[in-house]
């Protein structure tokens, strides 16, 4: 059984009566005719054909093997396209596209193109389809297209018998993880597979995790949409309120911060604990900004939204909201806030309007949820 089988340089030179080309038009059967327009190594023809294992073992079920054809591409070579395909019994072909190649200068060029050997006939074949323009098919109908077979014997061998390697990165042995699973919440053990065209299964070592998803999802903070008064929160004097002149989230209470005209500053803040054992803590809330200020580049009263400690030192601001965000209705605001479980904490507001020009951000339904 060979490695290697090859047209040579003559056997399929040309295309249809151009060249003109021997045994014309080399399908198998005869079963694909050629197109006979344009000039002999002016247009579109396969010259020749091989194919041969990368190993130089014999060819067999599982080998890989590159099919290698030499074409002649016309001048202006962007229209032209080369599919390859396989079929694993040259007997009653059923034709596999392989690849489409395409050259990248006109005249002579070699493409090539890689596939595993099937398991199949005792004989297989490759088919070179040389197309001007079209799509992908086995037996193109084009007037300057060349189709060309080239069959070979193929040994039952052992093939590919090396399986593929695969292995787990992340996370590491001994992890404790969380999110989204349908596995209950205790110790696993992780093992990946990987599998080849030869029929080939590579298993990883083993990983082992404990899978931890911290019990129900949890909500933190008392009165969230302040629907029971100006409890439970610590604000400035008016900011909690059912004023109708500022429509709430939800039902009739929200926290309104500035909306003066005038320099001033309000507060709004309520201290939690984040239970060390939490695996995700999100605080969510509901935004509306309106203002009357007209510029669209300058932010001149600003909303910042803070994590402090129980001290009331300033552990980072989560985002600043200005005047520049003013929007119709109202927009929930995320953030991932997991950094300070095991930790008391504010979620602290702080609103600041300049001298002139009213800007109101009122807030509504908020949410702290540990899980």
């Amino acid at each position: 059984m060979s490695n290697l089988c090859d047209s040579g340089p003559s056997l399929l030179l040309g295309r249809a009566t151009l060249g003109p080309e021997p045994n014309q038009p080399n399908t198998l059967a005869s079963s694909c005719a050629d197109g006979t327009s344009g000039t002999f190594h002016s247009d579109e023809s396969v010259d020749a054909l091989k194919v041969a294992t990368t190993d130089a073992s014999p060819f067999a079920a599982g080998k890989t093997v590159a099919v290698t054809a030499t074409v002649w591409a016309y001048s202006s070579f962007s229209s032209d396209h080369l599919d390859l395909y396989y079929a694993a019994n040259a007997s009653s072909p059923s034709w596999i596209l392989i690849a489409t190649v395409n050259p990248t200068a006109g005249g002579a060029q070699t493409l090539t193109a890689n596939y595993l050997l099937p398991s199949g006939g005792s004989l297989q074949a490759v088919r070179a389809n040389f197309r001007y323009s079209g799509t992908a098919s086995p037996c193109s109908t084009g007037a300057y297209d060349d189709h060309d077979d080239l069959v070979f014997a193929v040994g039952a061998g052992s093939g590919d018998t090396t399986p593929p390697v695969t292995s787990i990165t992340a996370p590491a042995s001994g992890a404790t993880v969380s999110g989204t699973t349908t596995v209950s919440a205790s110790s696993h053990s992780l093992t990946t597979k990987a599998y080849d065209a030869a029929g080939n299964v590579g298993t990883s070592s083993a990983v082992s995790v404990t899978v931890s998803n911290g019990g129900t999802l949890q909500q933190l903070l008392g009165n969230p949409g302040f629907e029971s008064g100006n409890v439970t929160w610590t604000a400035s004097s008016g900011v909690i309120t059912n004023s109708t002149s500022e429509a709430a989230h939800s039902g009739s209470w929200k926290a309104w911060l500035d909306g003066y005209g005038a320099s001033h500053t309000d507060t709004l803040w309520q201290q939690v604990s984040i239970p060390a054992t939490a695996t995700t803590a999100t605080l969510t809330f509901w935004l509306h900004v309106d203002t009357a200020e007209t510029t669209t580049t300058t932010a001149y009263d600003t909303l910042q939204v803070q994590i402090r400690n129980a001290s009331g030192v300033v552990l980072t601001t989560l985002a600043t909201y200005s005047n520049l965000s003013a929007a119709n209705g109202y927009a929930q605001q995320t953030f991932n806030v997991a950094a300070y479980k095991g930790q008391t904490i504010r979620v602290y507001l702080v609103g600041v309007e300049d001298s002139t020009l009213e800007t109101s951000f009122v807030v509504d339904d908020f949410a702290l949820s540990v899980q």
